[in-house]
């Protein structure tokens, strides 16, 4: 397996011993992988670090979650399907049974997303992600259900800076957070439910769903589309029309609606239901997030 290496830095060769943990890791995320449907989103995270899916299926973190849950009152069997909607949907729409943590399984995700510090910058090795496994498996062995609150605060902490834009939608006052990281769960822990996030230049709206009225709302209509290229290692464009499917759409301004493909500049680019990047308009994001989150209240 290729691994993502941090220029100039010296990778650590691992030995038979640690080799064989990592390939056993790799074997047991991709058969999980398999069994829960789930193609292509668990053995990736050996490259970015171990999150509450990967805990649960792993030979020798799962006995320890089976244990955390039977701590807060639950079993792994109950804890999977909440596991796998916040895996593949986000949190936005289970903010509100985030916030309160009544439920058992709640708690219990709470807590192995707390052990979870995904990375994914340049240089997660191997070597690294043994290291960061360790301290998952320590943290996960050393939960007692007396150590939710102190576990569930240090999550939360996560949010790092945050700034709150007010946004009255129809007579109804939506705060906004913007932050300078992914803090999606964190902030859903605190009753948020969208978020901006501020990346240099770009601006990424997060929700549970920004519909395209929305964007066309905003005196947007889709222009083309965009597709990775192996080749360039870059997304080419096509025309909207003619989009293959999982082709991004981009949205312009209507005044450039009939420019030439290559002419036209971008507004909005779709990633995914609830996740827009709106490049340097901080404002439209801000709105996009107010009035979705608006829509759903």
């Amino acid at each position: 397996m290729s691994e993502p290496k941090m220029e100039g830095a010296v990778e650590q060769p691992l030995t038979p011993e640690e080799q064989a943990i990592f390939d056993a890791d790799v074997k047991d995320l991709t058969e999980a992988e398999e069994k829960y449907g789930m193609k292509g989103k668990l053995a990736g995270r050996v490259k970015f670090g171990l999150d509450p899916a990967g805990m649960m299926v792993m030979r020798e973190s799962a006995p320890l979650t089976a244990k955390l849950a039977e701590a807060l009152g639950t079993t792994p069997e109950k804890v999977w399907p909440l596991i796998k909607e916040l895996h593949e949907k986000g949190p936005w729409e289970l903010a509100d049974r985030l916030t309160a943590a009544a439920e058992p399984e709640i708690k219990a995700y709470l807590v192995m997303a707390d052990a979870c510090h995904e990375s994914g910058w340049p240089g997660y090795t191997p070597a690294k992600y043994l290291e960061d496994r360790t301290r998952v498996i320590d943290e996960l062995g050393s939960f007692t259900a007396d150590k939710f609150e102190e576990r569930r605060k240090h999550l939360q902490e996560r949010i790092g800076e945050m700034e709150l834009i007010p946004q009255n939608v129809n007579g109804k006052e939506i705060k906004v957070p913007i932050v300078s990281t992914d803090a999606a769960l964190p902030l859903s822990t605190q009753g948020y439910k969208g978020c901006v996030v501020r990346q240099g230049e770009m601006r990424f709206a997060q929700t549970a769903n920004i519909p395209d009225s929305l964007l066309e709302g905003a005196g947007l209509t889709p222009g083309f589309a965009e597709v990775f290229s192996p080749e360039k290692q870059g997304f080419e464009r096509v025309s909207y029309e003619g989009r293959p499917a999982g082709a991004r759409v981009v949205w312009v301004e209507q005044s450039q609606a009939g420019k030439p493909l290559e002419e036209m500049e971008p507004a909005v680019k779709r990633i995914a239901p609830g996740f827009l990047l709106t490049y340097a308009n901080e404002g439209l994001a801000v709105s996009l997030v107010a009035k979705a989150v608006a829509e759903k209240e």
